[in-house]
């Protein structure tokens, strides 16, 4: 019953305004349909009225597009400074970075250079003391030899020995200023590569030489721990 009364009061609810839209449809119609007002004359479209209202329109349409262009255009203009000028900076930063780079680069090439340099003074001072030391090492044995002479023992083999020793020691000493001299060169050259190798090959010459005068030295001791005596011809 509730529900019934609703749909009542909807209905009637609704009812002025269907007879208001009722009313008014069709007044609308006959005002869309309706001729001019007496005294009055419909506008009379003719071919040059419809040719000017054309013009009127591809003018219009023109201008239109005239202005699409030019903005166009303008913002290529703009777009192309804009990316030159990021070209610019691009650039002129790349030339910073070179240049920070090349100058790192040289700093970094004279710390490696005093780097080289300290090193290869230490190995220098290295192969100095030991043709040193064997220098010492055959003026002790040149002193055994001349006394075990005196006490009627052969000492040919030792000298001679001692002097295949002391040639060792000559070249040993020659090399190591050549290598010297290769490492300065190598240190101060456009191409360091090439002339380490070359040094580093005569300070293996070096050291080799050194090996040899020690093993002539130490042949030298023992022919004179053997104590051979002197055999009269």
């Amino acid at each position: 019953m509730y529900t019934s009364y609703k749909r009542r009061y909807a209905l009637a609810a609704l009812f002025p305004l269907t007879a208001f839209a009722v009313a008014i449809l069709p007044a609308r119609a006959q005002e869309t349909t309706m001729p001019p007002p007496i005294g009055e004359t419909a506008p009379v479209v003719t071919p040059e009225t419809a040719t000017s209202k054309r013009d009127e329109v591809q003018k219009a349409r023109s201008n239109i597009q005239n202005n699409r262009t030019g903005k166009k255009q303008k913002l290529e203009e703009r777009t192309a400074a804009r990316n030159e000028n990021v070209k610019e900076r691009v650039q002129e930063k790349a030339s910073s970075t070179k240049e920070r780079f090349e100058n790192r680069k040289a700093k970094l090439t004279d710390a490696v250079r005093a780097r080289i340099q300290a090193h290869a003074a230490k190995m220098f001072a290295r192969f100095t003391a030991a043709i040193e030391r064997h220098e010492k090492l055959a003026q002790r044995i040149e002193s055994r030899i001349a006394k075990l002479e005196t006490e009627g023992h052969s000492g040919v083999e030792a000298r001679r020995l001692l002097q295949e020793a002391a040639g060792f020691i000559q070249e040993a000493k020659t090399l190591l200023e050549s290598a010297k001299t290769a490492f300065e060169n190598a240190v101060q050259s456009e191409k360091p590569k090439d002339a380490f190798v070359s040094a580093h090959e005569t300070l293996k010459q070096t050291h080799e030489k050194i090996k040899s005068a020690h093993a002539s030295l130490v042949h030298a001791v023992r022919e004179l721990r053997s104590g051979k005596p002197i055999v009269n011809q």
